[in-house]
């Protein structure tokens, strides 16, 4: 029986920030490794939108899609991109979770003037 597994990494490159939310502000004065906690909830909150497409999953098509956005000084994404992905349909699912994440996901914790890059992994696990 074949599982559907997702593995979100998180890399990201800080542009400036200001004009954010008290939080998302908080976590560009912290320090290297409280900054990589605070981005780690933007992977997290993408995530929760991420699902594993249907086809990709029965045609056993597995890989890493990396998705580039940056935030607006109202902390808006903006400027989304697939950088990286083994297919379309792939690229697809990771995009629809940005949008969603964008319209529906509490974002007040998203700082703004960041770029991220967040590769997400999809694999199948063949359990018997």
């Amino acid at each position: 029986m074949k599982n559907k597994v997702l593995k979100i990494v998180l890399s990201l490159s800080i542009v400036v920030g200001f004009g954010m939310s008290s939080y998302a502000q908080e976590c560009n004065t912290q320090e290297a490794l409280m900054q990589k906690m605070c981005y780690e909830k933007v992977a997290t909150s993408l995530g929760e939108f991420i699902e594993y497409p249907d086809d990709a999953f029965f045609n056993d098509n597995e890989g890493r899609v990396v998705v580039r956005f940056s935030t607006n000084e109202n902390s808006e994404i903006t400027n989304v991109s697939v950088v990286e992905a083994p297919n379309k349909t792939l690229a697809k699912a990771v995009l629809k979770a940005v949008q969603l994440m964008a319209l529906e996901g509490d974002t007040d914790f998203v700082a703004a003037n960041i770029t991220y890059k967040i590769p997400v992994d999809f694999n199948l696990n063949d359990q018997n």
